[in-house]
């Protein structure tokens, strides 16, 4: 509990620095942010001029280390059936899916690291 309170006192304390540190170290960015903040209240935009991949980060980069065969996705049904999708697993299902989309002529905005096949 006092990491958590001493993590809400940082981020309290300076959010800027807190969140600018938090997305350089735990994310993978194609374009590092001119401007962490941009506030015109009641407007914000955060990491302005960065790009970045939420498939690179959810999914791609954890390809090539030892959580490829770890539970990425547990789906629970209604009727109580359920499915586990590893990294690997979820990759290939939505490889299949972006190719589908390719197929009825949807273009990619951005090229991943990884190439679905």
């Amino acid at each position: 509990m006092a990491e958590l309170e001493a993590l809400r006192a940082e981020a309290s304390a300076d959010p800027e620095e807190f969140w600018a540190r938090f997305a350089a170290g735990e994310l993978h960015w194609f374009k590092e942010w001119d401007t962490v903040l941009k506030w015109e209240p009641p407007h914000a935009q955060w990491f302005v001029g960065g790009k970045i991949n939420i498939s690179d980060n959810c999914l791609d980069r954890h390809l090539g280390t030892w959580r490829r065969n770890k539970a990425a996705l547990i789906w629970e049904g209604e009727p109580g059936d359920t499915r586990t999708f590893t990294y690997q697993q979820l990759h290939r299902e939505v490889c299949r899916f972006a190719n589908v989309l390719k197929k009825l002529g949807v273009a990619k905005a951005i090229a991943s690291r990884f190439t679905c096949r």
